[in-house]
């Protein structure tokens, strides 16, 4: 087996060997494009944090609603009266991150996992997964949903 497969459910899976090298993606460096990707279709407010759970503390949730978030590479709120939709994201991400986000994607059967086997690619694909939860005010049960727009969308941004 080529070292850049794996199986999963006993099926050979896509190729897709993230990140050709292990430095962290540092999502400072591509402000502006999260930024234009998101600000392309919504108004929101992008954030940079190291922690979401920590985040999500230090804005009241509680340390239980919090406790999701805690391995969470992205995340969107939306639908304040009294706040601006926010787009929250992890950084830095690693190697490790990126290979669970695909790895997550091809669980869900979505075969062009691998296409986002450059970190740029995968911040893309997640910035553009986070604006369909505001764009379509689609919730957690339409994860797939959100990843099928980005799929989509990611063409846009190649």
């Amino acid at each position: 087996m080529d070292p850049c497969s794996f199986l999963i459910c006993g099926r050979p899976s896509a190729h897709f060997c993230v990140m050709s090298h292990d430095e962290p993606l540092v999502l400072e460096r591509y402000r502006k494009l999260v930024e234009e990707i998101a600000g392309r279709y919504i108004d929101a407010e992008v954030v940079l944090v190291p922690s979401i759970a920590e985040w999500m503390i230090s804005i009241g949730a509680s340390v239980q609603e919090a406790s999701g978030d805690r391995n969470r590479l992205g995340k969107s709120l939306w639908g304040s009266p009294s706040a601006r939709d926010t787009i929250v994201l992890r950084t830095p991400l690693t190697r490790d991150d990126v290979s669970t986000y695909c790895l997550y994607l091809e669980l869900r059967r979505f075969r062009r996992a691998h296409l986002l086997n450059q970190s740029v690619e995968c911040l893309k694909h997640l910035v553009l997964h986070e604006v369909a939860h505001i764009k379509h005010d689609w919730r957690q049960d339409r994860e797939k949903d959100c990843d099928r727009w980005a799929f989509n969308q990611l063409k846009r941004w190649a």
